[in-house]
């Protein structure tokens, strides 16, 4: 008589799920090569979670969301104190909000963010700051804590101040509200002698720029050391309200800066910025203008055009415009316009109507900008509605999005501020087809976008005053007529266009006669332009080798293989999306999936927003693009679990069990469980990207069932028994992969049989 012996077959048998286990849209298939693979939408929900869509309708530009941003709350409590000290027109209930709100933005490095979650910045630190001393509520911080902050920021070389902690040389801006918020602390920067030092080597003094540069100061000038920058406004008026808080403002040269400033004033009564750039006055200028001048006690004795420029901005509805070709008033032009007429001594026409403009901010509208701080934009509202879409996510308020959109119609049928663009016009049609709503006004707007291609050389212009045609403006309009159900009124010249623009590198320029050279946004617009056209590049093969050779090996893609524009050759989230969409459409995929969901992965924020590279700030234009690629990441990197045969080590009586994981994406955690029990198994990379050994713990019984589950990168798993699958086999051994609401989970049973002679 043989002994009792238990022997463990090593024979793994795959079973498919029948269609009878019901696993949503998800679906096992079984692949060329005899593996386990998944399809439809495994990272469906990897990372969309609640905190993305927490920022992007943090974003919305609607009452809701005041004091989202410590910007909104500095510049209208920055009005109400300018126009009633006492504060006698907000409620106890509005300063205490704002408080909390305020202090809710600092991060544990000590610094303020610009709304919760977001990076710290000496910017945000400064205004976050300055509304708590407003609100009288200062004490409520660890002043130490704050210093450690803007200590960290203190650049040795210099004796200034950076931006952040990510930023890697200082200047006079930042250096200056890092002045004003140790000031408000009731401390000294570092070194307060090197501080004032900083911003007196920044007067340029004409040695190696125009005469007109003399006076002022540049933001990185160090005029010690021969280095010149060109003289802003702004930063003149930085500077010297940074000497005036250290008491160093003699140490320059005061007349020549007030020349500086007076020379930028316009016939208007406005100020330009500087001498280089071309544009109009505007009211931020103006109000650093008058504030320079203030402190140098340099204010001319007739201000009368300076008063007739600033009133000439005063809106209806109590704001003003930022300029004045701007068509609406807005909270910041409103803060620097009650700012400079307070430094003049003057208030708005009606103080009360201004003060209740920027507490109820009537110019609410429900478009969205590209963070909480910022005001809206047809862009950034396309993004998000984008955004929601493709998470499967219900739309907030349609009906006032459509109503922000059409703020922007034209009656040539295009949508554009100040005229019609193609690109305004492409984000407004797509935001219409997202909506499934049909575009008001239809017929016009073909006959618009249809007019801007030129017969020349087929392709678009930007507007109707361009004259030149680009790959981009050539790609939106195509786009938008083929969401109307149209298209251009010569195809055969538009595909002539774009395919001239492919370069011997395989990739495409921005223009037909564009001396430069390709990137990777001009290819995926050509690209997806003749896709939609029904045509392809000339040689699509070097058109897939250019997009692929641009990936970088963190994973991102580059501007192009022969980038001389981004410097060091850098990824960015644009770029990403835009080479991985140009592949797609040539029916290609990036070499590496891994690195590549690692670099979207790396530029996320703590807010849920992600931003343009890792350690910048969140954008839901950049938000919009990670979302995208994480939604179709199942098609990128084909996501499947080969099991590999187990070994058993008759001492120990430990399993070993390899697995590949395939496509590329790594799971964080692998879980053992022996009758429900969570077990520690050893898990080992084997050498490889995409292999791991689990080894088993010892004293197993015949009665134990063993389950492993793969958890995504997410973290987001599910734990499941054989009971929920109602299969009883009896094999030695089985492996059951199941997909439950977009979850990979990997069941491993094993069975053990005793055989008795």
């Amino acid at each position: 008589m043989r002994s009792l012996k238990v022997k463990l077959v090593i024979n793994i048998i795959i079973l498919l799920l029948l269609s009878s286990i019901n696993s949503g849209n998800t679906s096992l298939v079984l692949n060329q090569s005899g593996q386990i693979g998944i399809t439809p939408t495994t990272f469906a929900s990897l990372l969309y979670e609640d905190d993305t869509f927490n920022f992007i309708e943090n974003s919305r530009f609607i009452s809701d969301n005041q004091g989202s941003a410590v910007e909104d709350i500095y510049y209208r409590l920055g009005v109400v104190k300018l126009l009633d000290p006492q504060l006698n027109n907000l409620s106890s209930n509005l300063k205490t909000a704002w408080t909390t709100k305020v202090l809710s933005f600092q991060n544990p490095d000590g610094g303020f963010g610009s709304w919760e979650g977001d990076k710290s910045s000496v910017t945000s630190t400064k205004n976050a700051l300055q509304v708590l001393s407003w609100l009288n509520t200062l004490n409520q911080i660890n002043t130490t804590h704050t210093q450690v902050y803007l200590d960290s920021l203190h650049n040795t070389l210099t004796g200034g101040y950076e931006s952040d902690n990510y930023d890697t040389d200082s200047d006079v801006y930042s250096t200056h509200l890092a002045v004003i918020a140790y000031n408000l602390l009731g401390l000294s920067p570092i070194g307060p002698s090197n501080v004032s030092d900083l911003f007196i080597r920044a007067q340029n003094d004409g040695t190696a720029l125009p005469s007109t540069e003399l006076g002022g100061f540049g933001k990185q000038t160090n005029n010690i050391r021969g280095i010149y920058w060109t003289s802003e406004i702004s930063v003149t008026s930085a500077a010297i309200t940074g000497l005036e808080i250290l008491g160093s403002i003699a140490s320059i040269d005061q007349s020549a800066a007030s020349s500086f400033i007076n020379g930028l004033k316009q016939g208007s009564g406005g100020y330009l910025n500087d001498h280089v750039t071309i544009a109009s006055s505007s009211i931020t200028y103006t109000s650093s203008a008058i504030e320079g001048l203030s402190i140098l006690g340099a204010i001319p004795s007739d201000t009368s055009s300076q008063e007739g420029f600033i009133y000439g901005l005063e809106e209806i509805d109590g704001g003003f415009r930022l300029k004045s070709t701007s068509t609406k008033s807005s909270l910041i032009a409103t803060y620097f316009a009650v700012n400079a007429l307070d430094l003049l001594g003057l208030e708005p026409t009606d103080v009360q109507n201004t003060i209740d403009y920027v507490l109820d901010f009537s110019s609410f509208t429900d478009g969205y900008g590209s963070s909480p701080s910022a005001s809206p934009t047809l862009r950034e509202t396309y993004d998000a509605v984008e955004s929601y879409v493709i998470a499967g996510r219900e739309v907030p308020n349609k009906q006032g999005i459509l109503s922000y959109v059409n703020s922007y119609y034209n009656p040539d049928g295009g949508y554009g501020i100040l005229g019609s663009y193609t690109e305004s016009t492409f984000r407004a049609v797509s935001i219409y087809s997202l909506l499934g709503t049909e575009l008001p006004n239809k017929a016009t707007t073909i006959q618009f976008l249809q007019s801007l291609q030129q017969d020349s050389d087929g392709g678009f212009v930007k507007s109707s005053t361009d004259s030149v045609s680009y790959v981009i403006s050539t790609y939106r309009a195509v786009n938008a007529l083929n969401l109307l159900g149209s298209q251009p009124l010569s195809v055969t010249n538009v595909i002539s266009y774009l395919k001239q623009n492919q370069r011997s590198d395989g990739g495409f320029a921005g223009y037909f006669t564009d001396p430069g050279t390709s990137d990777v946004s001009s290819t995926y617009r050509a690209v997806r332009a003749l896709a939609i056209l029904g045509d392809t590049p000339n040689n699509p093969v070097s058109a897939i080798s250019f997009l692929k050779n641009s990936q970088n090996s963190n994973g991102g893609f580059k501007r192009g293989i022969n980038d001389i524009v981004a410097p060091a050759n850098q990824s960015s989230m644009i770029y990403t999306y835009s080479a991985v969409r140009a592949l797609s459409i040539l029916n290609e995929h990036p070499n590496n999936a891994s690195s590549l969901y690692d670099y979207i992965a790396s530029v996320r924020n703590t807010d849920g927003g992600y931003g343009i590279q890792p350690l910048h700030t969140s954008d839901i234009a950049y938000t919009f693009v990670s979302l995208y690629l994480l939604r179709n990441m199942h098609e990128i990197s084909e996501f499947y679990v080969e099991p590999l045969s187990p070994t058993n080590n008759t001492e120990t009586n430990e399993i070993t069990f390899s697995l590949a994981i395939n496509g590329g994406i790594k799971p964080f955690t692998i879980e053992v469980y022996l009758d429900d029990v969570l077990q520690t198994p050893v898990v080992t990379d084997t050498g490889s990207q995409t292999n791991v050994d689990i080894i088993i713990p010892g004293d197993l019984s015949v009665e134990n069932n063993m389950t492993i589950t793969i958890t995504d990168r997410t973290g987001a798993a599910i734990h499941l028994s054989p009971e929920l699958f109602g299969l009883i086999i009896t094999f030695n051994q089985m492996l059951l992969i199941a997909i439950v609401g977009g979850s990979v989970i990997v069941v491993i049973i094993i069975f053990f049989l005793i055989k008795k002679k």
